[in-house]
């Protein structure tokens, strides 16, 4: 992950989703299926700018969708909502995964060098 983030400019709204921890194959087979759903829904949402997706080892995906606006964030959320209920029988977004959205202001680097200078972290308003 992360080619967008490094071509996109700010401002931009990130949504990190992220399947739950399951309890059983089932939960875990929903929750996936959820997830899956998520993706293929926001391309057609208005004002998405793209997405990247990682599955894990143990089968846990995690996606980054970019977004020009909370608005858009929160459409794409509905519309994802309302299709997950019509598809999984009343499953809420929260019962198949977890979703942290963020606000993209500004970059403060065009890249971060393996061990940051002390110099260049209070450059950037760090101390």
């Amino acid at each position: 992950m992360g080619h967008l983030a490094k071509t996109l400019m700010p401002p931009y709204v990130t949504a990190t989703v992220r399947v739950g921890d399951a309890k059983n194959l089932n939960q875990q087979t929903v929750a996936t299926a959820a997830l899956e759903e998520l993706i293929s829904i926001a391309p057609k949402q208005q004002d998405f700018l793209g997405l990247e997706t990682i599955w894990t080892a143990d089968g846990k995906g995690r996606t980054v969708s970019y977004w020009r606006s909370r608005d858009a964030v929160w459409n794409w959320r509905q519309a994802a909502q309302a299709r997950l209920s019509r598809l999984f029988r009343g499953l809420s977004l929260e019962q198949a995964c977890e979703i942290e959205v963020s606000q993209v202001r500004r970059r403060l680097f065009d890249f971060l060098p393996a061990k940051p200078q002390t110099s260049d972290l209070r450059h950037a308003g760090f101390r």
